[in-house]
């Protein structure tokens, strides 16, 4: 009934913003129209469109002078202006009359008086909405010359993205982060395509972001719902104790440390636009780090994932491939893919704030990834602790791999 009840509200959301691009469509028609656009006024393509009303000015000889703008000028002004020579102009009652047609009404079978009032209050309405459908849709447009999106634009693709975590909040940091990282640059990256001729490594460059997207998406719903149910319902659990204010700012305030991390690939996008940015070789070292990153990460988690599916493994010390070397070899791979991300734009950052908020990106996710470590590291030990071969790992391993100072300590000592 929940989940019935939260797709209800997003159903609710989308029909909303087709509204608003309705208004927006709506507010282009003149204010006198829009209560007859509304109620159902729309001329056939057989219908004649009305015709201007016409002058005779006397002053050209008999000639016919400029039409009148609208209707409701002729009624302001019933007299028009005197001519050079004295001589008043005189209105032609038939142009005046079919500039006066409106597109025919639809037969609703009412009250002149209910139409007249409906006709009001949808006008009132488009009023009110339509400057806001502009400014909505003004975010998605910007200037000429500038970028193909705009600021406003990729944070509110970024919102998009991670707002799956107002299903469960945990999802702010698991398929949000990858939903709200990603969105903008493919969105970027389609525009740009279909605009400019994009580069083939920058392509690559982007795709490889996607392709991280898809793998960890798919991780994180492969583990919640199928080889970990149990922590469906500790993610379950967390989401009933969460308010929906707490909702609402970290999803406000994520997004905005996710977009600070799609700084790099938004600025090798546009030096694609301006054809300033070229790869050169170490940029392509990037990609390959970038690359290698990628592979790692997806290799641990499939490891450990297939050693705690095994029966009885569960509860067990993961020390198998990729693990015997690394405390956290998935996130040494994650932390790899982003410093990656972020040399494969150092090129492109033209001015010293792209430069600041591409290195606040990075410092963040790098920070993330050492308190999870960090956080990790404390339930292991108390999961592990009594494993005389876990407490020699983590004694001469790190998430870098083998620490060649360190040696193992006398197995007595654990006694």
């Amino acid at each position: 009934a929940a989940s019935w009840a939260k797709m209800r509200g997003w159903g609710t959301f989308a029909a909303y913003v087709v509204f608003i691009c309705l208004c927006n469509e709506a507010h282009s028609v003149r204010f006198e129209d829009r209560a007859l656009w509304i109620v159902g006024g729309s001329s056939t393509e057989e219908e004649d469109p009305p015709k201007p009303a016409v002058v005779n000015d006397a002053a050209n000889g008999g000639k016919k002078g400029s039409p009148q703008p609208t209707p409701t000028s002729f009624m302001k002004n019933t007299k028009s202006e005197e001519s050079g020579d004295g001589t008043d102009e005189k209105v032609n009652p038939k142009a005046v009359k079919q500039s006066r047609r409106r597109r025919p009404n639809l037969r609703l079978g009412m009250g002149s008086s209910v139409l007249n009032k409906l006709k009001s209050q949808s006008s009132r309405l488009l009023a009110a909405l339509g400057p806001l459908s502009m400014a909505f849709g003004q975010l998605f447009v910007p200037t000429k010359g500038n970028a193909f999106l705009t600021k406003p634009a990729i944070y509110a693709l970024a919102l998009l993205g991670s707002s799956s975590g107002f299903f469960l909040f945990l999802y702010f940091i698991t398929i949000g982060y990858c939903c709200g990282v990603t969105l903008p640059v493919l969105v970027a990256l389609i525009v740009h395509n279909l605009k400019v001729k994009v580069p083939v490594l920058t392509n690559v460059y982007c795709g490889l972001l996607i392709l991280w997207c898809a793998r960890a998406t798919w991780f994180f719903l492969y583990r919640e719902y199928i080889n970990w149910p149990q922590l469906h319902q500790k993610v379950i659990e967390v989401n009933k104790l969460s308010r929906p204010a707490s909702k609402l700012f970290c999803w406000t305030v994520y997004t905005l440390f996710y977009v600070a991390m799609t700084t790099p690939f938004l600025c090798r996008l546009e030096g694609a636009r301006r054809g300033s940015c070229t790869w050169k070789s170490f940029g392509i070292g990037a990609i390959y780090l970038q690359a290698f990153g990628l592979m790692l990460e997806t290799v641990a988690d499939q490891q450990k994932m297939n050693f705690k599916s095994q029966p009885g493994n569960r509860n067990r010390w993961c020390n198998v491939g990729l693990w015997k070397y690394s405390t956290h070899p998935n996130y040494l791979g994650e932390q790899l893919f982003w410093v990656g991300s972020f040399l494969g734009g150092l090129s492109c950052y033209r001015t010293k704030q792209n430069l600041g908020v591409a290195v606040f990106g990075l410092l963040f996710i790098s920070i993330v990834l050492s308190g999870a470590r960090v956080s990790l590291g404390s339930k292991h030990l108390r999961k592990y602790g009594a494993d005389v071969d876990f407490l020699d790992f983590t004694r001469t391993h790190s998430m870098w791999g083998p620490i060649p100072w360190r040696k193992p300590q006398d197995r007595q000592l654990y006694l």
